[in-house]
């Protein structure tokens, strides 16, 4: 988790440096490109039922959100169910930065993240990919 801020914005520390986030708008600022693709994680405090729930009942949004971010490069995109209150998003993007710039700009994930009832902004984590020669 990152520090909150008296904005109400928190600082994610991250391998890229550190990354501010407004929870008001799911606005992330202060990126730096990485040389190759990042894995992207982010936990939220949610039930998983109410998200697999709005999956159906939103559909349309989602595939919204999905173009758009294969717009603007993102490679592959997954929801998982966490232990207990929790659920994740993972993501392969170009950059850190292609990441940052569609989160930051994408309205309609804080309506989604509303609506699935997410506690707080999400846990975001960018790391590098390694190149190791098991990659599928």
């Amino acid at each position: 988790m990152g520090v909150r801020l008296p904005d109400g914005s928190e600082v994610i520390r991250t391998r890229h440096g550190e990354t501010r986030f407004d929870a008001r708008s799911s606005r992330v600022a202060d990126s730096r490109e990485a040389p190759m693709s990042v894995m992207v994680t982010g936990r939220m405090n949610v039930n998983p039922d109410n998200l697999a729930k709005l999956f159906t009942e939103q559909a349309d949004v989602f595939t919204a959100v999905a173009a758009d971010a294969k717009e603007r490069g993102v490679i592959r995109h997954i929801f998982v169910r966490g232990e207990g209150d929790t659920a994740m998003f993972v993501d392969e993007w170009p950059s850190a930065a292609a990441f940052e710039e569609f989160f930051g700009s994408q309205t309609l994930i804080p309506e989604l993240m509303a609506a699935a009832g997410v506690m707080g902004p999400p846990e975001i984590t960018i790391c590098d990919v390694m190149d190791s020669p098991d990659r599928v």
